[in-house]
């Protein structure tokens, strides 16, 4: 009997570690289970965090682009009046030349300043490039757009730059 009991312990004691083995394989696996639900749910936060700034850094920049607009558009204002009197000043008929169509205030999906032909409708030009020095006959010197120089010239101007 000693020698039966003594396997009963030792079938009890390998049925009880199985038993424990079993528990900690599915403890382990429920941990596992669970750690990989939460960084699921961390990357979801993270996504959506990164889409919500994406959206404010484009309204910010939406913002800007409007603001700028704004605050030259006095100058623009200015400048087309500045023109129409230079003409009228060199006699150019049709009270000066035709300026570019206004720009409107909403800015373009993707601005990206070294590319102008997002306002300019292609061409990738500056104004500068496309503007010319000319001295009236009256000495009052002025910017005129490249392409009405003959215009002033036969009216008196003479050509400083270009």
């Amino acid at each position: 009997m000693p020698l039966a009991a003594a396997a009963a312990i030792s079938a009890i004691g390998a049925i009880s570690a199985a038993k424990m083995q079993s528990n900690s394989n599915r403890d382990a696996t429920r941990m596992q289970s669970d750690a990989m639900n939460n960084a699921g749910r961390i990357q979801d936060d993270a996504a959506r965090r990164a889409e919500q700034t994406q959206r404010e850094q484009q309204d910010y920049e939406r913002f800007q682009y409007a603001s700028q607009q704004r605050a030259r558009q006095p100058y623009v204002d200015l400048s087309n009046r500045s023109m129409g009197k230079l003409a009228d000043m060199l006699g150019v008929p049709g009270g000066g030349p035709q300026m570019p169509p206004q720009m409107t205030n909403r800015a373009p999906a993707s601005v990206n300043p070294m590319n102008l032909s997002a306002f300019s409708g292609g061409a990738q030009t500056t104004p500068e490039a496309d503007t010319v020095t000319l001295q009236a006959p009256t000495g009052e010197m002025r910017k005129v757009p490249r392409g009405m120089v003959q215009q002033y010239v036969s009216r008196g101007a003479r050509v400083i730059n270009g």
